[in-house]
C-alpha cells in the first residue's frame, strides 16, 4: 500500500514538471511573436534601413552616342553626362567604358539577348573638380569587316571606380565604302563659301553604286581636327555652300561620299584637302560731316567719330583744288577725330578728304568721305 502510494507521488510530480516545461515553451513562443511583431511594426511604419547610410554617386548615361563607318574603321563618338544619376553636378569623372556586340548581316537579330564585350577603357583627361565640357569624344575602333553588324554601349565612371548605367546601344552596319570625291575646289563670293566637285558612282572595290546617299563635308581651323559634319543629313548636290562662323581665319575642307545601309552611314575616304583664307574683305563706311577751321598753325579737320565694332582708325587725304590726285598726309593711323595740317600754304586753295580703316587682317579701307570734297583757303 505504501509502495502504492509512492508511485502515485512521483507520476503527479513528473506531471508537474511537464506542465511547468510546456508552460516555458509557451511563455518564449509569445515572447518570439511580440518581438516580430514589434519589428513588424517598425517596419511597416515606413522605415527600411537606416537613412544615414551613403549611397555611392554614378555618373548618369553617356549623351548623344553616335557612330559613323568609314574605311577600316567605325568612328564612335559620344558626348560626356555632367551630372551624377541623382542630378548633382558630376565633378569626379575619370573615363568611359566602350561595349562592343558583333554579328554577321546573315546572323543579326534585332530583339534578340546578346552579351557585350569591353571594348577599350577611354581615360577622362578634362579639368578635375569642374563638370565635363560640351565636346566630342571619339574612339576608332579598327576591328572591323564588311558585312558585319556592330553594336556599341559606353558607361560612364567617375574617379572612385563606381560607373553609371548603360547607354542604349548605337548599331553600325559595315560594309564596303564608296570611292573617293575626286575635283573638289572652293570659291568664295562675298561672305559666302561654295565648294564643287564630282559624282561618285562606284564603290571603292570598282563595283557600279546605285544606292549613293549623298555627300558629307567637314571643315577644321588650324591646327584644329575635323569635328562633326556641318550637314546633318547626307546632301545629294555635289555642291556645298557656307558661311564660316569668324573672320580673318583660315579654313580646311573635305568631302566624303556616303551610303547607306540599315541607316547606318557608311562614308568614303575623304577627299584631298582645300584651304581658304577667310579674310574680311568688306570695307567701313566712310567717315561724314567733315569740317575745316583755320588756326594760326595750320588747318583742324573735324569730322564725326566712328563709333561701330571693327573700326581701328583713320587716313587724312588732300589735294590742291582741281588739281591732281588725293594724297594721303598722316604716316600712322589716327585715332582721334581731329587733325592739325601744318604744311598747308598760305592763300592756296585745297580740297580735303577722310577715310576709315577697321581692325581685320585686311585693313580694309572705307571710300573717301563726301562726294563733293572739302575746299579751304588758307589766308
Amino acid at each position: 500500500m505504501h509502495m502504492h502510494a509512492g508511485v502515485l507521488m512521483d507520476q503527479e510530480i513528473d506531471g508537474l514538471r511537464r506542465i511547468s516545461f510546456y508552460r516555458l515553451l509557451l511563455c518564449r513562443s509569445l515572447l518570439l511573436c511580440c518581438i516580430a511583431l514589434a519589428c513588424l511594426s517598425v517596419s511597416a511604419c515606413g522605415r527600411k534601413g537606416d537613412p544615414f547610410l551613403s549611397v555611392p554617386l554614378a555618373p548618369a548615361k553617356v549623351r548623344a552616342l553616335t557612330a559613323v563607318a568609314r574605311p577600316g574603321e567605325i568612328l564612335v563618338q559620344w558626348q560626356a553626362p555632367r551630372d551624377n544619376m541623382d542630378a548633382t553636378d558630376l565633378l569626379d569623372l575619370a573615363g568611359f567604358y566602350v561595349y562592343r556586340a558583333q554579328e554577321t548581316f546573315s546572323d543579326y537579330c534585332v530583339k534578340c539577348p546578346r552579351s557585350y564585350d569591353i571594348l577599350f577603357d577611354y581615360e577622362y583627361r578634362g579639368p578635375s573638380g569642374k563638370r565635363p565640357e560640351k565636346r566630342l569624344y571619339s574612339f576608332s575602333d579598327t576591328a572591323v569587316k564588311p558585312g558585319n553588324v556592330y553594336m556599341y554601349r559606353l558607361r560612364a565612371y567617375n574617379s572612385a571606380g563606381t560607373s553609371g548605367q548603360d547607354v542604349d546601344p548605337y548599331v553600325v552596319h559595315y560594309d564596303t565604302v564608296l570611292k573617293t570625291p575626286q575635283g573638289v575646289g572652293v570659291e568664295r563670293k562675298n561672305r559666302l563659301i561654295v565648294l564643287n566637285w564630282q559624282p561618285v558612282g562606284m564603290l571603292a572595290d570598282g563595283r557600279a553604286a546605285d544606292d549613293v546617299s549623298g555627300y558629307t563635308v567637314y571643315r577644321r581651323t588650324d591646327p584644329e581636327e575635323y569635328g562633326a559634319a556641318l550637314n546633318g543629313e547626307p546632301i545629294a548636290e555635289v555642291r556645298f555652300e557656307d558661311i564660316p562662323p569668324a573672320d580673318d581665319t583660315v579654313y580646311y575642307y573635305t568631302v566624303r561620299a556616303v551610303r547607306m545601309h540599315a541607316e547606318t552611314i557608311i562614308e568614303s575616304d575623304a577627299s584631298a584637302e582645300v584651304r581658304l583664307e577667310y579674310y574680311d574683305i568688306t570695307p567701313p563706311e566712310a567717315p561724314r560731316f567733315l569740317t575745316a577751321i583755320g588756326q594760326s598753325g595750320g588747318i583742324l579737320l573735324k569730322w564725326m567719330a566712328k563709333t561701330e565694332k571693327g573700326f581701328r582708325g583713320y587716313h587724312i587725304y588732300r589735294r590742291i583744288a582741281g588739281r591732281g590726285e588725293f594724297k594721303r598726309l598722316n604716316q600712322e593711323l589716327l585715332t582721334a577725330n581731329s587733325w592739325l595740317d601744318t604744311t598747308a600754304v598760305k592763300r592756296r586753295r585745297y580740297e580735303y578728304a577722310v577715310s576709315a580703316v577697321d581692325d581685320s587682317l585686311s585693313a580694309n579701307e572705307s571710300p573717301l568721305s563726301d562726294s563733293e570734297f572739302l575746299r579751304y583757303v588758307l589766308n
